[in-house]
């Protein structure tokens, strides 16, 4: 069985199982993010991205005031304009962890 750990300095660590994860199923499976008091596992994925842009613009053309953010392993999060610059900030600096150093 693998076991993922995220480590506090933002590294992964993969124990167990006969072969570690890739990237791809990394980005997939995610980090938690806790926003108000309830745990959400978002993937860090171009999808993930792709949508977080999109409501980004709705958000800063005024069109929405919340919406829920439906993620590609089928969990939602339910997010106001006032959470989302730090809910992206957070999803940014994470995704950007897979590409560091490339």
């Amino acid at each position: 069985m693998k076991i993922i750990i995220h480590n506090l300095d933002g590294t992964i660590t993969i124990t167990g199982g006969d072969d570690p994860l890739t990237i791809s199923e990394l980005k997939l499976q995610g980090k938690p993010y806790t926003q108000n008091g309830i745990d959400y596992q978002v993937p860090l994925t171009k999808d993930t991205q792709d949508t977080i842009v999109a409501v980004a613009v709705a958000f800063q053309m005024g069109g929405i005031s919340s919406t829920v953010l439906e993620f590609e392993n089928g969990v939602t999060m339910p997010i106001s304009q006032s959470d989302f610059m730090p809910f992206a900030t957070w999803f940014s600096t994470q995704r950007n962890s897979f590409f560091v150093g490339v």
